[in-house]
């Protein structure tokens, strides 16, 4: 997930996306909508931050490693402008992050820190009332696609799905909704994707 707070100046739009512009979103910084989008852009976010700023965040799987772009446009769905020497945007807290979602901006410092939910982290036992480590086997989640039930790895019959539709357990506005279509007969998710061996505990 990139993400970065933005807000008006003399140009509207912004475009943001990978250097190669095979993944690019719009964000409308006048009105606080998300216009168009291109190559393999997941999801594309905006969200109000008061004083004319907006969060823009763009969701893609496989983020490609050939650094990031921002453009300044007159509108939806284009780059380039006649330039004036005068116009622009203004940006502010540039992120990017492992996730589906962007989590609350984190200030480049020497510290490490962490929000939202956090991998290969320890697990803490706090039943005595202070933590200990819990210690168990090694254990590894077979579900390829766990958290993003749009990749095509989940087929979805006779239903659709809404990315970030609310709130999930560990507190992010990344939980997927299953939405059935208008058929009769039975409305899933699947895959077939799962490999299982025979004589092997699950």
């Amino acid at each position: 997930t990139f993400s970065v707070y933005l807000k008006a100046g003399e140009y509207t739009w912004a475009a943001i996306g990978n250097e190669n512009s095979t993944y690019r979103g719009w964000f409308d910084l006048a009105n606080g909508v998300v216009g168009s989008q291109n190559g393999g852009v997941t999801s594309a976010s905006i969200s109000d931050a008061g004083g004319g700023w907006y969060r823009c965040s763009l969701v893609i799987i496989g983020w490609p490693v050939n650094g990031i772009q921002m453009f300044a446009t007159p509108s939806d769905a284009t780059l380039n402008t006649v330039g004036v020497g005068s116009g622009g945007f203004y940006s502010y807290g540039v992120q990017l992050e492992q996730g589906l979602v962007a989590t609350e901006y984190i200030a480049t410092t020497s510290t490490s820190v962490s929000v939202g939910s956090v991998n290969d982290m320890p697990r803490l036992d706090w039943s005595g009332g202070c933590p200990a480590l819990l210690l168990e086997p090694s254990r590894t989640n077979l579900i390829t696609y766990s958290e993003y039930f749009g990749a095509s790895y989940w087929t979805k019959s006779g239903s659709t799905i809404v990315e970030n539709a609310t709130t999930s357990p560990d507190g992010s506005l990344n939980a997927s909704k299953l939405v059935e279509d208008t058929s009769s007969g039975s409305h899933l998710l699947r895959s077939n994707a799962i490999t299982i061996s025979s004589g092997v505990n699950y």
